[in-house]
């Protein structure tokens, strides 16, 4: 009542609001008699209005409450209420000069109405989330209801109300009050907001402990749950039958904590290690147990899954879920974790994930998370929790050779995970001290000469990570004094969208006639691409422990000039898709190839017998690129023609 009265007498409201905003409900109000008192006296009214309210009356205000929700006296009906979230300023709030803000936001509900896009999703599936939510509560509770409600009264205190949007209640867990709100996120990829609200509104629901003993006898509980796992999942965080209570932490780090009533015999049955726990022979006798490696919220979802096979995994709480499952031998939980990891890995959160996925051992995970670095190397870098990991996890991106990044950004991205770990450490961050705790190996697995010139100067240089020697060595590569500036690599990595284009139906294996033999001849071929490529390498065919010394050129056929050129020596490996054994040839930096336009690979090749290819196509269609290929004549050629031959497969990606 008070801000209804403060909100009529000078000076309290007239120098804030305009006359002309007056809602009638206030305004009825009114009397002439309040001008003439003063502050003191006009509380004193305040205080003697006392509301004559029944339980009837309460039922009526509830009923007509619902009704006008949604009608257009809304925020008539609405003026004067001091909602949980204003309480505390309108008892602080200087009653000579109450807040502008404070006065407009009880009294005056129409002018501080806000629109935004939660708002107004949050409007458009209110009912929807409601619905989802019963539904939900009704597989998971027993005898679950709901019913909406307006607004409630208390009868021995009408000052004191509340608006929630249902009541509900369960066998399980007694009445409760509950409220849509909005929530503008989208937690999981494609998956509308409300969907990701439910579960934690009944995770809010079952975090608490329960004590309904005395309910739990009156009412021969036993008798409505037909299910062994409903019964379980009665007694879960209560102290019905509770023979063990666990102490653990809030959260990791914190000295508040938290108790969680448990049953042995359930948790026995569900994990080898509380069975020896409260079995074994060493079992332990004590009523409480302290846990201080495990979070309250964590622990209480692996009890959660131990007595109703359900369990609510969140970005939050997932990993320490995964820690507890494996420590306590649960794996079907664990799998259930592995699970959301998978389903929700992406580049802001891979460098977590990882870390994890290794020390459980989950290959597969492991995998996955660098198949996702590999593709998105950019984004996953930039990520908050790269700058976190272990010093094992750079060195083992830097050596990756599929990497899809520019190198100057890997080196940026290597400096500022020093950078990090310096500072962690306590130390100056220096370039002496970040290559120390880089190490070697980190260092030597950025190529540097794949960095522009320029780029190397403004960056590479100002961090003081390389030694003298090796920044000299640069130099004279990049002014072509020095062909390979040791110890640093000089082939590209190769581009995760790299595909291999195969041009043969059949293969042959080396025999003592039919073989592939090299004696000083080139095979060669002309290739043309009917849009631009990127050439990254050529795969070779060999023998069975085979080793091959090779050189390999790109040729532009107009001028006879060499575009790529690399030699070396090479093993021969299983090919991962077809029978043969052979090897890949990559470039030091790919090249472009232009569509439609001829382009000769020649290899001059000295090594044992090998593999050779038959039934060649052309064209081949790959990719959405279309490749044709032809015989080198007049060129000098071991054999190799568009039918059969020498090179299985093109390595490229398409230009963007």
């Amino acid at each position: 009542m008070k801000p209804f009265v403060l909100s009529l007498v000078q000076p309290y409201a007239e120098s804030y609001v305009k006359s002309s905003r007056h809602i009638t409900t206030v305004t009825d109000l009114f009397d002439k008699k309040y001008l003439e008192l003063s502050y003191p006296e006009l509380l004193k009214v305040c205080m003697s209005i006392k509301l004559d309210i029944t339980k009837e009356k309460i039922d009526q205000v509830e009923r007509d409450r619902i009704k006008q929700a949604k009608g257009i006296n809304f925020f008539k009906h609405r003026a004067g209420r001091i909602g949980a979230s204003q309480s505390k300023s309108a008892c602080h709030t200087n009653p000579a000069l109450p807040s502008q803000s404070l006065i407009k936001q009880i009294c005056y509900l129409e002018l501080a109405k806000f629109s935004t896009e939660a708002t107004e999703h949050g409007c458009r599936h209110e009912a929807l989330a409601i619905r989802t939510y019963e539904e939900l509560m009704k597989t998971n509770h027993v005898n679950f209801k709901m019913k909406e409600c307006g607004l409630v009264i208390n009868e021995d205190m009408p000052w004191l109300h509340a608006t929630p949007d249902f009541f509900c209640e369960c066998d399980c867990c007694g009445e409760g009050i509950d409220q849509v709100m909005p929530v503008h996120q989208r937690i999981l990829p494609d998956k509308p907001h409300w969907d990701s609200v439910v579960p934690k509104l009944e995770n809010f629901w079952r975090r608490e402990p329960r004590t309904n003993i005395a309910m739990a006898a009156e009412d021969n509980w036993q008798t409505k749950l037909s299910t062994l796992v409903e019964r379980t999942a009665f007694i879960f965080n209560n102290d019905l039958l509770s023979d063990v209570k666990f102490v653990v932490p809030v959260s990791t780090g914190e000295s508040e904590t938290k108790v969680i009533p448990a049953h042995k015999f359930v948790l026995a049955i569900s994990s080898p290690v509380f069975f020896a726990m409260f079995y074994g022979q060493m079992a332990e006798n004590k009523d409480s147990i302290e846990l201080p490696d495990c979070e309250y919220e964590s622990l209480l979802e692996l009890f959660c899954f131990l007595y109703s096979d359900k369990v609510n995994l969140t970005g939050y709480n997932v990993m320490q879920v995964l820690y507890l499952a494996n420590k306590y031998m649960v794996p079907s939980l664990a799998e259930k974790c592995t699970e959301y990891l998978r389903d929700n890995l992406k580049a802001s959160n891979v460098f977590c994930i990882l870390p994890h996925a290794q020390k459980f051992e989950d290959k597969d995970l492991e995998d996955r998370c660098w198949e996702l670095i590999e593709k998105q190397t950019q984004e996953a870098m930039t990520s908050a929790e790269f700058v976190s990991v272990e010093r094992s996890v750079v060195e083992s991106l830097v050596k990756r050779e599929r990497l899809n990044v520019e190198e100057v950004e890997l080196f940026k991205a290597v400096d500022h995970w020093a950078t990090k770990e310096c500072e962690r450490q306590g130390m100056i961050s220096d370039g002496g001290i970040k290559r120390r705790l880089l190490g070697e190996d980190i260092v030597k697995g950025i190529r540097f000469p794949l960095i522009p010139q320029k780029d190397f100067a403004s960056v590479v240089f100002d961090s003081r990570i390389l030694s003298y020697e090796e920044f000299g060595n640069m130099i004279k590569y990049y002014n072509g004094v020095l062909t390979t500036p040791s110890p640093f690599l000089l082939a590209c990595r190769i581009d995760p969208t790299t595909h291999r284009c195969f041009r043969f139906q059949t293969f042959c294996a080396p025999a003592p006639r039919g073989s592939w033999r090299y004696s000083g001849t080139a095979d060669s071929i002309i290739l043309t691409v009917e849009k631009p490529v990127k050439l990254y390498g050529v795969q070779h065919f060999g023998s069975e422990g085979g080793k091959y010394t090779v050189t390999t050129d790109i040729v532009d056929p107009i001028g006879n000039t060499s575009l790529v050129s690399r030699a070396g020596n090479y093993a021969s490996e299983k090919s991962d898709t077809h029978a043969y054994y052979g090897f890949d040839v990559m470039f030091d930096r790919p090249v472009i190839l232009k569509a439609n336009k001829e382009y000769k690979v020649k290899s001059l090749i000295n090594g044992p017998s090998s593999w050779h290819g038959g039934k060649g196509q052309t064209p081949v269609q790959c990719e959405g690129v279309r490749f044709t290929f032809r015989n080198s004549a007049p060129d000098v050629n071991n054999g190799t023609n568009e039918t059969g031959g020498q090179f299985p497969g093109i390595l490229f990606s398409v230009s963007k």
